[in-house]
């Protein structure tokens, strides 16, 4: 099984060059792709929990949207985590 499993980690590392990449760029390149990386994510997070909230506030007034929209899309990883929390494992459904 261990075989099988460093068989896939090299086929893994070869198919996306990541041992390549790791050898021959330098550390700040490493870092830039590191922080891209994370604002991708940050901006993906965010527009989910900006659809999330957008849905579960349609009867409110479009104000009131729009509010809980923008706090949803900052703060997107709370949002998500309560959303999670209090919609999902709790049963309180949107309106």
């Amino acid at each position: 099984m261990e075989e099988a499993d460093n068989l896939f980690s090299v086929n893994i590392l070869n198919m996306f060059n990541i041992e390549k990449f790791y050898s021959t760029n330098t550390p700040e390149q490493k870092h830039w792709v590191q922080v891209y990386t994370a604002i991708t994510i940050k901006i993906i997070l965010s527009l989910i929990s900006l659809s999330m909230a957008w849905d579960c506030n349609k009867i409110s007034g479009i104000i009131m949207q729009i509010i809980m929209s923008i706090i949803a899309f900052v703060f997107s990883e709370i949002y998500i985590l309560y959303y999670a929390v209090y919609r999902v494992f709790m049963g309180n459904k949107c309106y």
